[in-house]
């Protein structure tokens, strides 16, 4: 009830221009339980309002530059001869030299990488058929028009924006809690992280305290949770080789249990790569019938454990 609360009377004071201040007709904001959601994903992926907003404005940069290659193309009317534009503007976009970092399912590089594939993909079709059907579809799902001044920008691009003024929430939310004495369940993991990064000495206690660490069901750890046992691990007395014991089933990652995250798992063999792998293949739960059944599905499955470590 304090979390609605709260972030109802900061969204009740944002401007009217702003997307969050829209109500339904019973009067309340629409998008009140996404926010706090959203919030609460922020949180689990261990990101506090500053590191959010930085990763939103280093974004919208790299995003401007594709929009100033793209942009001046497909805002003119569709022909053969802004066809011919896009090996130059394709080139120009692989050119680009962008942060490996983004807030949503993949990286600034990989939205670059799959931006080059799906229009490279278009324009070969154009060709080949010797029309523009194809980049006219792949404007429509890339581009679209910013209803306030009309220009048409990655819709990746305009989605910053909201997600700009969710920091903004977010920022003003914790503020509040804070003023009010009140914290998030969420906050009991983040709140130790930043106090463990600006107090060395509360660090290195714990680090002394806590000196094997055991993590099970590791495959439903989200980053916050990963971040606290690699800054628990991180004591340099340990020689690469820190007592940490992670147990974890790498095909229940799929679930996103908690803001669960798969590249905790895929990577722990990364950061420590003297740990032994000791895989568990007997099962005592089910009938060989279910488990042969749930092995042809999971072997379809490319981000695995499983041929990725020797």
């Amino acid at each position: 009830i304090v979390q609605i609360e709260t972030l109802g009377k900061i969204i009740e004071r944002l401007p009217y221009s702003d997307p969050f201040q829209k109500k339904n007709p019973k009067g309340t904001f629409v998008y009140l339980n996404d926010i706090k959601s959203r919030i609460g994903q922020l949180k689990k992926a261990g990101l506090a309002p500053e590191e959010f907003k930085r990763i939103l404005e280093t974004n919208a940069s790299s995003y401007q530059l594709i929009e100033e290659i793209l942009v001046p193309i497909f805002e003119q009317r569709m022909s053969k001869k802004v066809r011919d534009l896009i090996p130059e503007a394709l080139l120009a976009i692989k050119d680009l030299t962008l942060p490996a970092m983004s807030i949503s399912h993949m990286s600034l590089l990989d939205y670059q990488k799959l931006l080059i594939s799906s229009l490279g993909k278009a324009y070969e079709e154009a060709v080949e058929e010797d029309k523009t059907r194809s980049l006219t579809e792949w404007k429509e799902n890339w581009f679209k028009k910013d209803p306030a001044t009309k220009q048409s920008q990655l819709k990746d691009s305009y989605q910053l924006k909201r997600n700009l003024s969710l920091a903004n929430v977010y920022g003003e939310y914790q503020e509040q809690l804070k003023a009010a004495g009140y914290i998030d369940f969420e906050d009991m993991i983040i709140d130790l992280i930043q106090a463990m990064i600006t107090k060395p000495g509360l660090l290195a206690e714990l680090q002394e305290k806590y000196q094997y660490v055991l993590v099970d069901e590791f495959q439903d750890t989200n980053n916050a949770q990963l971040s606290l046992v690699k800054a628990l691990s991180s004591n340099p007395v340990h020689e690469g080789r820190p007592n940490v014991c992670v147990v974890g089933d790498d095909d229940q990652a799929i679930y996103r249990f908690q803001g669960a995250n798969l590249r905790n798992m895929l990577s722990f063999h990364e950061r420590f790569p003297k740990a032994p792998i000791i895989p568990l293949t007997v099962s005592y739960r089910s009938t060989q019938v279910i488990l042969d059944a749930a092995q042809a599905l999971i072997e379809k499955n490319e981000e695995r454990l499983v041929g990725k470590i020797s």
